[in-house]
């Protein structure tokens, strides 16, 4: 039950990750180290 229980889990939180990476791709840029110099309107744009 318990070990059922972890895997789905994981299973929710890998397409999680995936959902917020393809839906919010301007997110997922913030963190990029290459560009940390954008300024916020121009991620959002």
């Amino acid at each position: 039950m318990l070990e059922n229980f972890k895997s789905q889990i994981e299973i929710y939180t890998i397409a999680l990750e995936w959902l917020i990476y393809e839906a919010r791709p301007a997110c997922y840029v913030k963190f990029q180290p290459g560009l940390k110099s954008m300024q916020p309107h121009e991620i959002y744009d």
